[in-house]
């Protein structure tokens, strides 16, 4: 039960801080900028990523709107407050499509779902996230994607498929 409730409260304080942001129009991202880039960047010298901050911001709000105004987008990616976070999809729940080739498939670096987020945590020159594995990649969506076919539509991710029951 002890780990759930810390799970939940790591999550709300992270809503929290994220509707900060968006309200304060990004001036939460600034004062609170070590606590930000530790928790998003696992780097709390947040001097480093200032250039970040802007799309950071865009993003945020982005995503903030997409959560109160697309009733399917708030249906598809809803946690549990006291889910255990996640470094990757639940294999007994997806595998990799045997028809996906990281060469020639339209997303080679899976990005198609940060595309579509306009997430500024995406590393235009790489085509990877500056945020894998961290923090905020762990208790939010970005390391449990996918959990459902309609996740995967709703992205048209050709990566992934979930697994046949039974």
């Amino acid at each position: 039960m002890l780990p759930r409730l810390r799970w939940a409260a790591y999550r709300l304080v992270c809503a929290s801080i994220y509707t900060g942001v968006v309200l304060t129009g990004g001036l939460l991202l600034y004062v609170l900028a070590p606590l930000i880039t530790h928790l998003m960047l696992r780097d709390a010298r947040f001097w480093r990523h200032l250039r970040l901050f802007p799309g950071m911001r865009r993003s945020a709000t982005y995503q903030f709107w997409l959560l109160l105004s697309d009733r399917q987008y708030r249906a598809l990616f809803r946690i549990p407050f006291t889910e255990p976070p996640a470094s990757a999809p639940d294999p007994a729940r997806v595998r990799i499509s045997p028809d996906w080739q990281r060469s020639t498939s339209t997303c080679p670096n899976c990005s198609c779902c940060c595309q579509k987020l306009r997430c500024a945590l995406l590393d235009s020159n790489t085509g990877l996230c500056r945020a894998y594995d961290s923090f905020y990649w762990r208790y939010f969506n970005c390391g449990r994607y996918p959990t459902s076919q309609a996740q995967i539509d709703y992205y048209a991710c050709p990566k992934w498929q979930i697994r046949a029951v039974g």
